[in-house]
């Protein structure tokens, strides 16, 4: 009886873990709907790159998804709501790496975004194009910065509120050896109507999110900050051209709370990776003024560590203090 009672329970174990048995198995990867948060005002480059990465993933992942704009402090509210997420691949998050490190601006945030967020793949990057609008009458660089010069302290420049764009401005500030004064806005849409109702004189923008303004002739571009010219504007120097040592570029990409399964981060870059390859989505992502590039997870990981203590030193040195 205690053998037979025996051999029972081993074959009961047996059925329990045995291949093709439905009691234990895990609902294969992804078995509903994804929502990809974009932590930045709808219309933005941000936002449109967020939807080329969503489209990506429904199409190679065959599972609907979509798209939420939860915006607030320069991307944080959107960006933090993510980490709290559960890690399993449904809500991710499609974000720049300008809005990552927001610590180095808001004292006590909840989240260190750039720690607690898990990257997956980019799909993009991009330069900033150095504006002013036409009424203040800079055709070049050289022209602005002798203008900003001639009138320290009293040039507004536009950024995003609690980004790595402030950051740039006051590097390309320093650089350049003029004063300014910083306003900061949720968001490119308001930043671009500032520059256009004339409140402020001076902006970085994606090439993509001002190329109407500058084909009409409201705003002028007077350089990029890419190492090469850009082939949407190939008459638009770059500011090294111009004559300023200055250079920045930023990614758009995919990212999702920490502890994501190995099985779902690989799946997810590689329906990023192979779904902005074709001829369609990659001129897609020019038109915006984005390069694509698929970076893993691994890759873009770096990039954040790199990012990160760079961007904590020009805060330092500029004596940006959280508040």
């Amino acid at each position: 009886m205690k053998f037979a009672i025996r051999v029972a329970m081993f074959v009961l174990s047996v059925a329990i873990v045995a291949p093709g048995s439905t009691a234990g198995a895990a609902e294969a990867y992804p078995a509903k709907r994804l929502t990809v948060v974009v932590p930045l005002p709808s219309g933005g480059p941000v936002d449109l790159m967020g939807r080329v990465i969503a489209n990506a993933l429904q199409e190679r992942l065959k599972q609907t998804v979509i798209v939420e704009n939860r915006v607030g402090a320069g991307g944080f509210v959107g960006s933090a709501s993510v980490v709290r997420a559960a890690p399993d691949g449904y809500t991710l998050l499609a974000t720049a790496s300008s809005t990552l490190y927001s610590d180095l601006f808001v004292k006590d945030n909840s989240s260190i975004l750039w720690k607690e967020l898990a990257p997956i793949s980019s799909a993009g990057y991009t330069a900033l194009l150095l504006v002013a609008p036409a009424e203040l009458k800079a055709r070049t660089l050289k022209e602005f910065i002798a203008m900003a010069k001639a009138t320290p302290g009293k040039m507004n420049f536009s950024s995003l509120a609690n980004s790595t764009q402030e950051l740039e401005i006051i590097a390309f500030a320093r650089t350049s050896g003029i004063q300014m004064t910083i306003i900061p806005f949720n968001g490119t849409p308001p930043m671009l109507g500032a520059l256009l109702g004339g409140s402020v004189q001076f902006a970085m923008h994606s090439p993509a999110s001002v190329k109407q303004q500058v084909d009409a002739g409201k705003i002028v571009p007077l350089a990029i900050s890419s190492r090469e010219r850009l082939e949407s504007m190939p008459d638009v120097p770059t500011a090294v051209e111009a004559g300023l040592q200055f250079e920045s570029t930023y990614w758009v990409g995919l990212m999702g709370p920490l502890n994501l399964p190995k099985d779902v981060t690989t799946q997810l870059h590689a329906a990023v990776s192979a779904g902005i390859k074709s001829p369609e989505v990659i001129a897609r992502i020019k038109s915006l003024g984005f390069v694509p590039y698929s970076a893993g997870p691994e890759e873009l990981a770096a990039s954040v560590q790199r990012e990160a203590k760079y961007y904590a030193e020009i805060a330092k040195g500029a004596g940006v203090v959280p508040k």
